[in-house]
C-alpha cells in the first residue's frame, strides 16, 4: 500500500477529532477544538474533515494524530501534535523538520490561538 493509500484508508476509518474533545488539562485549561488549514491552498478545513485519534499519553498532555481533507483542492495532509499544560496556560508542540518544536498558547483564547497556530505551521511546512 502506498503512503497516499494508507492516508486515505486511515482517514476513512477514523473518527473526527472534534468528536473526541473537549479534554481538560490538570491546570484547568481545556482543549476544546483542533483547527487546521489546507497545506496546499490555505483554506480552513471544517472540523468534520479532520479525522484521527486523540489520546492522553500522560496526564498533562493531549496528543492528536490524523489527517485533514481539503474539499477545495482535494488534498489530504497529515495532522499531528500535542498540547501540554504549562503553568496557567498551554504549550502546543508539533514536528517540524523531524524535530519537536513548541509555542505557548493563552488559555483564554485557546480556540483562536490553535487555529492561527496551525495555519502558520502548515504554511511554513509548504514553503
Amino acid at each position: 500500500m502506498t503512503r497516499l493509500e494508507n492516508m486515505k484508508a486511515r482517514y476513512k476509518s477514523e473518527p473526527t477529532i472534534i468528536s473526541q474533545l473537549p479534554l481538560k488539562l490538570p491546570n484547568g485549561c481545556e482543549v476544546s477544538e483542533i483547527s487546521s488549514s489546507c497545506a496546499d491552498c490555505g483554506t480552513e478545513v471544517p472540523h468534520q474533515h479532520l479525522r484521527g485519534h486523540v489520546s492522553r499519553p500522560i496526564p498533562d498532555a493531549v496528543a492528536f494524530n490524523g489527517h485533514g481533507l481539503c474539499s477545495t483542492c482535494i488534498t489530504i495532509f497529515p495532522l499531528h501534535g500535542r498540547v501540554r499544560a504549562h503553568g496557567d496556560g498551554m504549550r502546543m508542540e508539533w514536528i517540524k523538520g523531524g524535530r519537536w518544536v513548541s509555542g505557548m498558547l493563552e488559555s483564554d483564547t485557546l480556540t483562536g490561538k490553535l487555529r492561527l497556530w496551525l495555519k502558520r505551521q502548515l504554511r511554513t511546512l509548504v514553503r
